[in-house]
């Protein structure tokens, strides 16, 4: 069993916290985005679970001076030690990647935190987008499940490019196809919104 979180601010340390240990080991793999962990503070992903390998990405480093602003930072993968798996760091601090050796194939999971949808950023997707579909040639296997924080909603900018992009690599938004057309995924306290942004592509 898979389970993504997004939006974990493991710094200040509550949602996933809050979350039973007998639930989290019901999961093989949990996937997190936004952890708005620095690098000297990944450690705190060993606290979550005793039976998982924990592996995350940072960006913000303390030894460069004081931080401005709120906490950004990245995707972080828990893994059961008992599966047969390998963590993939790559260049980009919003990909992290896991391959799963299964009886006679492989699996590969990629956890993404993609750009905030504005026209600003609008570029920087599509470059994302790329990198995606670069490591997704580079795998081994062709069995890929890609989760995580694609700041996409079904109806803006973003979601049309992610559409796109899973047509022309005949891929497929598994939980649009599955889930009621006014499902969501974040909530907006500020403006009483809600959002579908997180997603599942295979």
């Amino acid at each position: 069993m898979v389970l993504f979180f997004t939006h974990i601010p493991l710094a200040v340390n509550h949602t996933i916290k809050a979350t039973p240990p007998e639930r989290l080991q019901q999961y093989h793999t949990i996937f997190l985005q936004e952890t708005w962990l620095a690098k000297q503070t990944l450690d705190k992903l060993t606290d979550i679970s005793d039976i998982h390998f924990a592996c995350g990405t940072a960006e913000v480093d303390y030894t460069k001076g004081i931080t401005s602003g709120r906490p950004y930072g990245w995707t972080a993968i828990l893994s059961n030690k008992k599966l047969n798996a390998k963590i993939f760091m790559n260049q980009d601090q919003s990909i992290i990647s896991l391959g799963v050796c299964l009886d006679s194939s492989s699996l590969n999971f990629i956890n993404v935190y993609m750009p905030y949808c504005c026209d600003s950023n609008y570029d920087e997707y599509i470059n994302y987008l790329s990198k995606i579909s670069t490591l997704c040639n580079d795998l081994d296997s062709p069995n890929v499940l890609i989760v995580g924080n694609f700041n996409a909603c079904p109806n803006n900018n973003f979601g049309v490019l992610l559409s796109q992009f899973c047509l022309e690599h005949e891929l497929k938004i598994s939980d649009k196809i599955n889930l009621p057309a006014d499902s969501f995924t974040y909530v907006s306290d500020t403006h009483g919104t809600c959002s579908w942004l997180d997603h599942a592509v295979s």
